[in-house]
């Protein structure tokens, strides 16, 4: 008989639901793993702790969550931390100095964009926000004082595709040539490592907001950095500790759990996502779909060629009309719900211009070409017929007000 596999080897199903968590770890040899409230542990021997000795330092239901994540990006080590926000934030501040310069994706995450643009660009630092759906324009942009180049893929909220091999290629290269360093940076959170593995196309650190889909239920805020080499990790690990922006034991627990089902509930959504995004195409009122899933999308092959596991469950669209015709869809939807947040069991829907991205400048917004129009939906598990006829009527209310006016 053949050896048991050992835990490298598991299935992504599998490792979601047992990475990490044998039952022989505990006394009490408890299936569901303890959640940790401890914030200090005993010491038998002054100055010589085991594994632990300060949950701000280690905490065990942490580390749980920080195997599962590691394990599924198929990478050494993880540290989580409280929010999406403080992982951008603690990659920027744990390796980026006055004087440096930073590439970034043009349609990114407004935490990522506010964070370079209103804080580090006071300091001193250079940020450039450039296409990067057009590998040719990386080379361009790169500078001797670079150390950093951000990708976000599928973007936020349009949804444009990155090549991330491409684009980490040409930056190493260069800076090979240069003899320097330049880290490559990439926002997981839309895809998950259940569709992408930005390490194997030669990202170094990835940033997760585990709030999104990792976690899946719209009930705890988390975040987490990913890395395989030891240096950038243990660098990390010492701002985890000592920046202090650490997640509570439960909200560790809560993320652990939700991820044991990412792969169930990816599927659904992508399944729902993409007969969402052939019946937006088919309506009037559609000026545009986004939805690397299509084969119309322009980010189509790329993502095709780079998103392993499926296309994830967002969805954007730009109504034809103004902006009140956007905001009277949305006030007439019933299921989705108007909110900011994605990758939750629950369908939502927002208008990023105004709402996730209203303090982005107008500037980032219109080189991001990110009208009043442009509807972001994060597809749930509802049962699709459901969710489509909430669209419908939705529709419908939008050509009625139009019949009248």
């Amino acid at each position: 008989m053949a050896a048991p596999p050992k835990e490298d080897d598991y299935g992504f199903a599998t490792k979601a639901v047992h990475c990490s968590q044998s039952p022989s770890q505990w006394n009490s040899r408890a299936i569901v793993p303890p959640i940790t409230l401890s914030d200090t542990f005993e010491q038998e021997v002054p100055d010589a702790p085991q594994e632990f000795d300060y949950s701000r330092m280690n905490n065990p239901t942490r580390q749980i969550l920080e195997n599962v994540i590691a394990a599924l990006e198929g990478a050494k080590y993880c540290v989580a931390v409280g929010s999406g926000q403080a992982a951008i934030n603690m990659v920027g501040n744990a390796f980026l100095t006055p004087g440096d310069h930073v590439v970034c994706t043009q349609d990114a995450y407004s935490g990522t964009v506010l964070y370079l643009s209103d804080i580090l660009i006071p300091k001193g630092i250079e940020v450039d926000f450039i296409d990067m759906t057009n590998v040719d324009n990386v080379l361009p942009s790169l500078k001797p004082t670079t150390k950093m180049v951000w990708i976000e893929t599928p973007s936020n909220p349009a949804l444009k595709i990155t090549d991330i091999k491409a684009v980490t290629d040409v930056v190493t290269t260069y800076a090979q040539g240069k003899e320097m360093n330049i880290l490559c940076v990439a926002d997981n959170t839309f895809a998950t490592p259940y569709c992408q593995l930005p390490l194997t196309l030669g990202v170094d650190i990835i940033v997760h907001s585990v709030s999104k889909y990792m976690a899946g239920h719209f009930d705890g805020i988390i975040g987490a950095v990913v890395t395989n080499d030891v240096v950038l990790h243990e660098k990390l690990k010492y701002y985890q500790s000592y920046g202090g922006a650490i997640p509570s034991p439960f909200n560790c627990y809560m993320a652990t759990r939700g991820i044991k089902t990412l792969p169930l509930r990816m599927n659904k959504m992508m399944e729902n996502a993409k007969a969402i995004a052939l019946y937006l195409q088919k309506q009037a009122e559609v000026d545009f779909v986004c939805y690397p899933g299509l084969e119309s999308d322009p980010g189509h092959e790329i993502a095709a060629k780079q998103m392993i596991g499926g296309y994830s469950g967002m969805v954007a669209f730009c109504l034809l009309g103004g902006h009140s015709h956007a905001s009277d869809f949305l006030t007439s939807l019933k299921l989705f719900k108007v909110a900011i947040s994605l990758g939750g069991v629950n369908s939502v829907a927002e208008i990023s211009a105004v709402m996730s991205k209203k303090r982005v400048s107008k500037k980032l917004k219109e080189q991001a070409n990110l009208t009043e129009t442009l509807i972001r939906l994060s597809i749930g598990i509802e049962t699709l017929e459901d969710l489509i006829f909430d669209l419908e009527q939705a529709f419908a209310a939008i050509r009625k007000t139009k019949t009248k006016t």
